[in-house]
């Protein structure tokens, strides 16, 4: 819940890989929420490569996946129901997002992604958080 990604994503060599914008594989108990990909993904070489602009693989088929979005740079024969709703990246930068909070997101302006607000001063986080100097909308990464 409340995740995203930004860059591209490439498949290997081997066959049946998962490959997916934000998360290769999927399975029971691990919906996926209030989330996007931005990404270009593209299969490895294999021939049985499960690959989605989202989601590489929906293991179990009965994973939800609610709002929840990702660019049209999406691969062509990706699996249905596996890659959230498809948007521009006009679209993603001026979506409503519609059931996400303001208190988890920063939407930014109409030329900007959403990003996850800053979570530095929480101490439930183990390790130390490293955030960029771009207040309010600092990327944040766990060096733990």
């Amino acid at each position: 819940m409340n995740s995203y990604a930004t860059g591209g994503v490439n498949g290997g060599a081997g066959d049946g890989d998962f490959v997916g914008g934000l998360v290769g594989a999927v399975s029971d108990g691990n919906d996926i929420a209030n989330s996007y990909a931005t990404g270009g993904v593209n299969g490895g070489a294999g021939a049985n490569d499960n690959v989605g602009g989202l989601v590489g693989l929906n293991i179990d088929l009965n994973i939800t996946i609610m709002r929840s979005y990702r660019t049209d740079l999406a691969p062509v024969g990706e699996v249905p129901n596996t890659s959230g709703i498809e948007r521009t990246t006009v679209q993603l930068q001026s979506e409503n997002y519609d059931g996400w909070s303001t208190n988890d997101w920063d939407f930014g302006t109409a030329s900007q992604y959403p990003a996850l607000r800053s979570y530095k001063d929480d101490d439930s986080i183990q390790g130390d958080l490293l955030c960029g100097q771009e207040e309010p909308r600092a990327q944040c990464v766990l060096n733990e």
